[in-house]
Formats: C-alpha cells, structure tokens, sequence
C-alpha cells in the first residue's frame, strides 16, 4: 500500500534481480525505479504468481488503495493496513504501553477510532480516508468471501490464526457502514489531506 512504500529504493538496492510490482499509486510515488507493472493495472494480467497467490486492489479509500493477497497453499491473506489486530496481550509484548507516551497514543487511537485497541478492526488511515463508495467496499468483500483462508498476517499487531476470514469480513463490513455516514464534504477533505502525505 501507499503507506508502506518509503523504503523500497533501498530493498532494490538490496535485492537488484526481485522484480517489484507496485500497488495502485506506489509507482507514480517512485519514478525513478523500475516497475515489473502496477497489480490491478495494465500488466496485472501477466504477474508470476499463476493461480498460487491471488491479489485483489481494496478499494473505498482516497488514499489507500491496498492489494489483499491469497495464498492458496498455506490458506493465508496478506494485507498491510486495512486491518490492525492490537490485542492487550500484543499492546504489552511490543512495550507500547509501556511508557506514559505509548499509553497517550494507545489511548487516543482507542478513543478516536471505535475502540481499536483489545480487537481486530480497520485501520485508522482506513477509517479517515474512505471516499463514501460502498459498492467499492462491497466488491471487496465479493472477492474475499471466495477465499479459503486460516491466518490473516497483518503489518500492525498481532497475527490473527483463527477466525481470520471472520475477523476480516467484519473488518470491511465495518467500513461499509462507516463508508455509508461519510457526508460529501468530509470525503472531500480526506481526500485533499491524502494527496499531500
């Protein structure tokens, strides 16, 4: 996703013969390196996976367009924003709550984005940045209803091993009924912000 792109020059430099495919908006933030296509673009169609991994562009969001991945063989999706698993038991392990400014961020997170922290749910760049388009949402969901996975393995939080389709269609059926309460205006501003970061 687009907010997971900032070091990719240097993990080219690192890996010089990987070929990289870029996520909706990534390559456009990165001219200067060479692209194998865009997942969900022109070259889509043409992706070394075969049938093994299946990648699906989330789309609802004016900053985020995140590509889900399934691989079929572990029964395992991959995502990198769209869900966020901060389980107490996660929030101590990684010392976040651990010093008094780590308790304020956890606190603010948990008060402005529908009690985040204890649960799975949708991220906060999520939750700010939808664009109000519920059928973009919805054929999201489409997608992933056809998957046959166990684990969701996540960038933010803990790993979900169990219930992990659950845990993510009710994820995307909360940013439906989030999507459908964004009044034009509000949509308008996300999307302003969005271009500037």
């Amino acid at each position: 996703s687009r907010l997971h792109d900032g070091h990719i020059a240097q993990w080219k430099d690192s890996y010089p013969e990987a070929s990289l495919y870029a996520a909706p908006g990534v390559h456009e933030r990165h001219r200067g390196i060479h692209w194998a296509g865009t997942i969900g673009g022109p070259s889509h169609s043409q992706l070394p996976f075969g049938q093994e991994v299946l990648p699906v562009v989330a789309k609802g969001n004016t900053f985020v367009q995140e590509v889900l991945l399934y691989h079929k063989a572990s029964k395992t999706c991959i995502v990198a924003d769209i869900v966020e698993n901060m389980t107490e038991e996660w929030v101590v392990e990684s010392g976040t709550s651990s010093t008094c400014f780590g308790r304020w961020v956890l606190s603010f997170i948990d008060f402005c984005f529908h009690e985040l922290v204890g649960r799975s749910g949708p991220s906060p760049d999520w939750q700010l940045h939808l664009t109000g388009d519920v059928a973009e949402i919805r054929a999201t969901v489409a997608e992933v209803t056809s998957w046959d996975f166990d684990a969701l393995l996540l960038c933010h939080g803990e790993l979900i091993e169990q219930d992990a389709k659950v845990a993510l269609l009710r994820t995307l059926a909360e940013l439906m009924t989030m999507s459908e309460k964004r009044s034009p205006c509000w949509v308008a501003c996300c999307a302003r912000l969005g271009k500037w970061r």
